[in-house]
This record gives structure tokens, C-alpha cells and sequence, in this order.
């Protein structure tokens, strides 16, 4: 199901006959929202609907550094209690992070297992930057990713190239 766009006038869009206006000040238009659906039936078959969209990672995005770690320390043979230091500049200020809220001077040192705990369980954007900085980078999240037959999709921005540039919340 394709939604219909066409131009009503100088400075609306007409969809699916409702028109939508330009915000003032600015040259976006406020959309609806699209959903995708996908849902496994009972005898094994897989329902979806708008999934020709590209949908954005958002949050959802910090699974896989999480899953990218722990394939780095089950090959590299270490351990979920290996120290990682965190210093004040890996804690961006400007953020949602319970990890610097806990350790707002940083100069801590925590288990690795605790950042995929404050990445995935409390969707840390500190931690999932730390994730990145000191264990997998994001390259190397997209590639391992894509090892497991996983594609139409990119891992490519961190959390703090997202807050720097919010066009780059769009690129993962």
C-alpha cells in the first residue's frame, strides 16, 4: 500500500486527499507517520504490511553493538569482567545517559558487562558510545551484523554523530 503524494499548492502537499500545511518558518511538512507490520502467522506464514518502507533504527540500534561485543569477547576469550574505564569525555553532557548520571565525574572503571546492560536495559546513548569507542566500531557492527545473512540495513552513526546532526538519527 503506497501513499499518494501530490502537490495541492504552493506551499501544501495533498495525501490521500487530506492536505497538510508548511510549518511556519521552515520548508517541512508535518506527514503522517508511516507503521510497518509484520507478524508470523500460526501455520508459519509471515504477514507484512508497508514493508517496502526503509524505517530508521532509532534506539532499536544499540542491539547490535551489544551483540557485536559479546561475538568481540567470545573470540577474543575475554571476559564479561574485564575493567573499562571510563573517563569524564566519554560522557557526553547533552544527552540521556544513567550511566554519567551515576558517575556525572566519570574516572570510573566498570565490567564490560555493564554497558550492554546500560545500552539495551536503560537505552544509555553513553554507553552504546563506549561500546563503540572501546570494543567494536560501527563499521564493524555492520559487518558482523550482515555475517549473520542480515541485510537492508546500515550501522553507520554513533550516538553522538545523532545528537551532533539529527539527520544522522536516520542513517542507521
Amino acid at each position: 500500500m503506497r501513499i499518494r503524494v501530490s502537490r495541492a499548492g504552493k506551499s501544501d502537499w495533498q495525501i490521500r486527499s487530506r492536505t497538510y500545511k508548511k510549518r511556519p518558518g521552515t520548508d517541512n511538512f508535518r506527514l503522517p507517520p508511516t507503521v510497518g507490520v509484520a507478524a508470523l502467522s500460526s501455520v508459519g506464514k509471515t504477514i507484512t504490511i508497508n514493508n517496502y518502507e526503509k524505517y530508521p533504527l532509532l534506539s532499536v540500534f544499540k542491539f547490535h553493538p551489544a551483540l557485536a561485543m559479546a561475538n568481540e569477547l567470545a573470540k577474543t576469550e575475554s571476559s564479561l569482567c574485564a575493567p573499562v574505564y571510563i573517563n569524564k569525555y566519554d560522557l557526553s553532557p547533552d544527552t540521556y545517559s544513567p550511566l554519567r548520571d551515576h558517575n556525572p565525574e566519570g574516572n570510573s572503571i566498570l565490567p564490560v558487562a555493564e554497558l550492554p546492560r546500560y545500552t539495551l536495559q536503560l537505552s544509555d546513548n553513553n554507553a552504546c558510545d563506549t561500546l563503540f569507542k572501546y570494543i567494536v566500531s560501527p563499521s564493524d557492527t555492520d559487518k558482523f551484523v550482515r555475517s549473520l545473512s542480515v541485510a537492508d540495513f546500515s550501522i553507520s552513526r554513533t550516538e553522538d554523530d545523532a545528537h551532533k546532526n539529527l539527520d544522522d538519527c536516520y542513517a542507521n
